[in-house]
């Protein structure tokens, strides 16, 4: 039996007279942020649910921004807001956005809502804090919708946005249901609407084992300033600075890289190669320009040109998860065993919320013959994927379990007699 693999961011005081303690602002800590998040997000319950987040306050009517695809359908939606209370939506107050994945509703209470401030995503730097929230659908380990909370960085905020608006890229661990929340920035500020997460493909490769299975990592928003462009006039409740114009200068890192992740997303592997590179000859510090890059030749099973790039990105950014589990499939695939479970534990202990991270580091193990270091991380695979509803996963990890349990001393890659 195959079992695969899964590859799966002073101010001082003027001074006086006399001499005056300085003023300093700081940025809120992510408690704090979380704090203000769950204030203002909101659940958008309908068959598919979804999250938004409250801009506007007017007398009792309230509205929420959300991405357009939660609520594509005819559907009878609810609002529901922090304190547990459900207000239904008028459908015929739901706004759709031409070309972009946005879209407004309105609901109307006599309670207090805070509203979100708006942040400016058009200074936004690379490397800068982000923070999601939102409601992830139910599971089957789930059986309610929690709301949940997400740390990450930016990395990249292009000019030249994909279809649909997204030009937000960002490291924060994502959920189903979680689509419509918003981007915050350090300060609480919308930077940015949550709408699409990282993308999976599927590699035909024998040689280094049948199905790989190479996630980004990475996850997409719309920026707030494309919103701000194209909403009608006193639409958000918070001022906000006057909105600049993209300029037409040639395309940047970020630009190259957001094309990038769309080209691999859709498997046009040739098209990301050249644009990572192009990311890379703009800012040869791009650490996730050389992980994707990385991604893309293992999947053209250029496993030395793979490595060397996950080296380059763990060099420029030593907390890159996705470049520790590259290497350590390449490292696994050469036959580096050590290494590859080296990288997986390092990987674990960046996030170790990740049921393929603890699948493949089982494989290894088994594969080295460590039969209860395999059991106990394929156990925990199995139910992390099983807390995320992936039902896929969590049968893979249920089937390397079965084996594992046989004491088969066979590779995991061959059949296993039963």
């Amino acid at each position: 039996m195959n079992i695969p693999q899964k590859f799966s961011t002073l101010l001082l005081g003027t001074v006086a007279a006399m001499v005056l303690a300085p003023q300093v602002t700081l940025a809120l800590s992510p408690a704090e942020i979380n704090k203000v998040a769950k204030q203002i997000t909101v659940r958008v319950d309908s068959q598919a649910p979804g999250s938004g987040v409250i801009i506007k306050r007017n007398g009792n009517r309230y509205t929420v921004l959300t991405a357009a695809h939660v609520v594509a359908t005819v559907d009878e939606y609810v609002v529901i807001t922090n304190d547990g209370q459900e207000y239904p939506v008028n459908v015929q107050t739901i706004t759709k956005f031409p070309g972009v994945d946005l879209a407004l509703l309105e609901f109307t209470s006599d309670r207090p809502y805070t509203v979100v401030k708006i942040g400016d995503s058009q200074q936004l730097s690379e490397g800068s804090e982000s923070y999601v929230a939102g409601f992830p659908s139910r599971t089957q380990a789930l059986t309610d919708i929690i709301y949940n909370f997400t740390t990450g960085t930016i990395t990249a905020n292009a000019t030249r946005p994909l279809s649909d608006g997204y030009a937000l890229v960002y490291t924060n661990n994502t959920l189903p249901g979680m689509s419509g929340g918003p981007v915050l920035d350090k300060d609480g500020k919308l930077l940015g609407i949550h709408g699409r997460a990282d993308t999976t493909t599927t590699v035909q490769n024998q040689n280094i084992n049948p199905d790989i299975f190479i996630k980004t990592g990475f996850n997409l928003g719309i920026p707030i300033h494309t919103f701000l462009k194209m909403a009608p006039a006193n639409t958000v409740t918070t001022p906000i600075k006057p909105i600049t114009s993209i300029p037409s200068a040639p395309s940047s890192a970020s630009d190259f890289y957001v094309q990038a992740l769309d080209q691999y997303r859709l498997g046009n592997m040739a098209g990301a190669l050249r644009n990572t590179t192009q990311a890379i000859s703009q800012n040869s510090q791009f650490a996730p320009a050389y992980a994707l890059r990385g991604s893309i030749r293992l999947v053209k099973q250029d496993q030395t040109g793979a490595l060397q790039d996950f080296n380059q990105a763990i060099q420029l950014d030593k907390n890159l998860l996705q470049a520790y589990i590259g290497r350590a499939l390449v490292q696994s695939s050469l036959g580096d065993t050590r290494g590859a479970i080296a990288d997986y534990s390092q990987a674990i202990q960046l996030q170790g919320d990740h049921a393929i991270l603890y699948y493949n580091r089982g494989i290894v193990y088994l594969n080295q013959g460590q039969q209860g270091a395999a059991l106990t991380d394929l156990r925990t695979a199995a139910d992390l994927a099983l807390k995320d509803n992936n039902q896929a996963d969590y049968q893979r990890a249920l089937e390397a379990i079965n084996i594992a349990s046989k004491n088969c001393r066979q590779s995991i890659h061959t059949i296993c007699d039963r």
